[in-house]
């Protein structure tokens, strides 16, 4: 299913600039997909999986602190500010976690909940 998504990613980043990689989870954490400018674990997106399931305050992702902004089933988003740097998130339609980085600098007039809901568009469409 997520052959073309590196190339889709790719033309993807032409017109949202602002995203820095991304990375698809089962909804165990393994790891189904990544862009190859990221370095997460198993349990990094676990950990991701877990604060966007259980509607955590805050995220603790590589000793770098993300408030969360929003959580439901479809959509999450969070936000370091003084980094600069955002995670956003959809399920896609096999029920894994599509998660994207963000950086909130590079693209500012795109908010991080507008960046959630066209990787949603991406990963929705891929079929």
């Amino acid at each position: 299913m997520y052959e073309d998504l590196l190339e889709k990613f790719e033309m993807f980043r032409e017109k949202h600039y602002e995203f820095t990689g991304l990375i698809i989870c089962s909804n165990q954490g393994d790891i189904l997909f990544t862009t190859q400018s990221l370095e997460l674990s198993s349990s990094d997106c676990q950990q991701i999986i877990n604060s966007w399931l259980h509607s955590a305050e805050q995220l603790n992702l590589h000793e770098i602190r993300y408030t969360i902004l929003k959580t439901d089933i479809y959509q999450f988003a969070a936000l370091n500010p003084h980094l600069k740097k955002g995670i956003v998130g959809s399920m896609d339609r096999e029920y894994n976690y599509a998660i994207g980085f963000v950086d909130t600098e590079t693209n500012p007039e795109n908010s991080l909940l507008l960046s959630s809901i066209e990787l949603n568009k991406l990963v929705w469409n891929m079929n």
